[in-house]
């Protein structure tokens, strides 16, 4: 079985995956229904599912691989075999497309295992102060 550490890195891989490949879809598939989401540009906390889904939405407009999302540091804490934290430092940089700046940013998550399945019950993510 999975340890919760697993768990956490592998479910920021799929994220980090489904965001360069601007699929908002995928993105979704990553939450639990009751997650808490507070995204760099929200200006209010998302507390039910069409509100992820509002904020994800516009990363449909980009081609896959036109920006890149790559994780850079951070560490992931168990805190039970069936909760894990990931905090640390994320960007959002240069894929295929004309974009050439670098985003760095801020991001923590939780991530809860429901029956047998893992998903991030929490998310915040957050410019890197300069």
């Amino acid at each position: 079985m999975e340890s919760a550490e697993e768990a956490a890195r592998a479910a920021l891989d799929r994220f980090l995956a489904a965001f360069t490949a601007a699929d908002p879809a995928a993105i979704l598939a990553l939450f639990w229904p009751d997650a808490l989401v507070w995204g760099t540009a929200m200006p209010d906390l998302a507390t039910e599912p069409e509100a992820v889904r509002a904020y994800f939405a516009p990363l449909g407009r980009r081609g896959p691989g036109e920006r890149r999302a790559a994780w850079r540091s951070g560490r992931v804490l168990a805190l039970s075999d069936s909760v894990a934290l990931v905090s640390g430092h994320w960007e959002v940089g240069p894929g295929s497309g004309s974009v050439t700046e670098v985003l760095p940013l801020r991001l923590s998550i939780a991530v809860a295992r429901r029956s047998s399945e893992w998903r991030i019950l929490q998310f915040h993510s957050s410019p890197l102060p300069g």
